[in-house]
């Protein structure tokens, strides 16, 4: 049995004196791929280096719509304009080594953005940024929609009605938007590639889906075709005060999922792989 863990979050502080370990105990447990998906630029230099001492753990290169605030001239920089360029000069001189560009998107949770219109629209700017960077490219999106899933499909799709001629894959992480707005995204049956769009949606799943009825409702859902595995090591642990996740814990999201399809572990390991690999 063959596992890719689609978004993980494989650096320090978090994973730092033990790193070696947690990857060489993923891949006896069948973990064949984990894309380690950056925050910040910090994250992204780690990101790369480590995929140079361990081609499996790959690199996955972008900016996350929360941050620490930047003050330029004596106010906070929502563009975040020296940051956002350092990320495309580091994006244009490395495409060749990354599998995709992330973890990008929107996050409107009330706690990160509350009232802030300023905040809200150079997020989007951002994202906007990230998509042209990823058909430049021609890498997948793999990206972040925390109370955001409408608004952040709706710009995606709005961005690639001006580039009808580009095919955009996106990987939607953890999406906690309603199951029918994904539903919407995805083919109809399992046989139907959707080439009506020039976006092709597909949800990842983690662990924590075995205490979230969101989730589970997700993947009762949408069909097999559109789902793959994610860790979001070291968040999401499958218990809610757990601790430190870690890749392993895609076996159990793999449990899961053929739980609720009715398949056997094999076949969802399978299928989710081999939607990895696209």
């Amino acid at each position: 049995m063959e596992l890719v863990d689609c978004h993980c979050h494989l650096y320090p502080p978090s994973f730092d004196t033990d790193i070696e370990t947690v990857i060489e105990s993923s891949k006896e447990k069948g973990i064949i791929s984990i894309i380690n998906v950056s925050e910040n630029i910090k994250d992204a230099k780690y990101i790369l280096d480590l995929n140079l001492r361990f081609p499996s753990i790959k690199p996955c290169v972008g900016l996350h719509p929360v941050w620490k605030d930047v003050e330029r001239d004596g106010e906070i920089d929502w563009t975040r304009k020296v940051e956002l360029d350092e990320m495309i000069q580091m994006i244009r001189k490395h495409s060749n080594q990354l599998v995709a560009i992330g973890e990008v998107g929107l996050d409107f949770s009330p706690h990160v953005v509350g009232k802030n219109e300023e905040m809200k629209v150079g997020q989007k700017r951002i994202l906007v940024e990230m998509i042209l960077l990823a058909l430049e490219f021609n890498l997948p999106l793999n990206v972040h929609s925390r109370s955001a899933g409408r608004p952040t499909i709706e710009l995606i799709l709005e961005t690639m009605k001006l580039h009808p001629d580009n095919n955009l894959t996106v990987l939607m992480h953890a999406f906690d938007g309603r199951a029918s707005i994904a539903k919407n995204l995805c083919p109809v049956t399992e046989n139907d590639n959707n080439q009506s769009s020039n976006v092709q949606f597909y949800f990842s799943v983690p662990a924590s889906i075995v205490r979230s009825p969101e989730m589970r409702k997700l993947v009762e859902t949408l069909p097999m075709s559109r789902l793959v595995l994610e860790s979001d090591s070291p968040a999401l642990h499958p218990q809610k005060q757990g601790g430190r996740n870690d890749p392993s814990s895609i076996l159990l999201a793999c449990e899961e999922i053929s739980k609720i399809k009715g398949l056997s572990i094999d076949k969802v390991a399978f299928l989710t792989t081999e939607n990895a690999k696209k």
